[in-house]
């Protein structure tokens, strides 16, 4: 089962999954990402390179947290996506409306350029 923990790294707060998000800790992390976008920060990190599987519920979590972090000019990027996800992110063309990044140390370096 999933653990979520939340850090900040160089005013970028960002929110570390480890483990697979399924039903049941899909409610876990719908909590945890929604109070990610509420951090006192405007630079928003999801680290999923410990994540093996996401359920279809928590792809709609995210790209409702990407869209209310939009609405409180707050940007919410990607990390560290399995090749299995990744692949979920370009079906569903979630990729295409979220900046997703390889690793976190490429996510954070992004977040310098602006």
């Amino acid at each position: 089962m999933g653990n979520f923990n939340r850090m900040i790294i160089n005013r970028v707060e960002i929110l570390k999954c480890d483990g697979e998000i399924t039903l049941k800790n899909g409610d876990t992390f719908k909590t945890y990402i929604y109070e990610l976008i509420e951090a006192n920060t405007n630079q928003l990190l999801l680290d999923l390179s410990d994540v093996p599987y996401l359920n279809s519920a928590a792809i709609g979590y995210i790209a409702d947290a990407v869209l209310k972090a939009r609405s409180k000019n707050k940007e919410l990027i990607v990390a560290g996506l399995q090749p299995n996800i990744q692949e979920i992110f370009e079906i569903t063309k979630l990729g295409t409306f979220v900046k997703l990044f390889n690793d976190v140390g490429e996510a954070l370096l992004s977040f310098k350029e602006v």
